[in-house]
């Protein structure tokens, strides 16, 4: 399994941590030192001493059961009208293909038209990105103030 992009430890970190506190450190000085809760420390412990090394590994979370599952009938029903809905098409290969082609020209000119407008305003961009990465959050009110839009500026699109 790929490690999720917010996991603070690998497999090997949690068998890093669960040995630290096995071997006599506390939950709470090993935890703080791999960056995790002690509750999560304590965890990876119980883990590693319950099931050794195969439950450090990353796992499911999906739940194993649902309080209130769905019922059959309703479940059947969807599948049922998702059949009906995506098995038939009402329209010639001639069609679809214009289809396509109509939709590949409005994503290619909207893209074409972001990007200009990018490169047009890349200055009040830049300064926009600068000032968020020391500000961190700003309001409409601030960003109309620092790149001195009317009040009520609204972009076209």
């Amino acid at each position: 399994m790929d490690i999720h992009k917010n996991a603070r430890l690998t497999p090997h970190g949690r068998e890093r941590l669960a040995k630290m506190i096995v071997s006599g450190q506390t939950p709470e000085a090993a935890s703080q030192a791999a960056g995790v809760c002690p509750r999560t420390g304590r965890k990876w412990r119980d883990r590693l001493v319950q099931d050794g090394l195969a439950g450090l590994q990353d796992r499911s979370s999906r739940p194993h059961r649902l309080r209130k599952p769905t019922p059959p009938k309703v479940i059947e029903r969807i599948e049922t009208l998702g059949r009906d809905l995506g098995d038939e098409r009402n329209y010639s290969e001639e069609t679809a293909s214009s289809i396509d082609t109509e939709i590949k020209r409005i994503v290619e000119d909207a893209y074409e038209k972001a990007k200009k407008t990018l490169t047009d305003n890349r200055d009040k961009l830049e300064l926009l990105a600068k000032t968020l990465l020391e500000k961190e959050t700003m309001d409409s009110a601030d960003v109309r103030q620092l790149l001195a839009l009317p009040e009520e500026t609204t972009v076209a699109i």
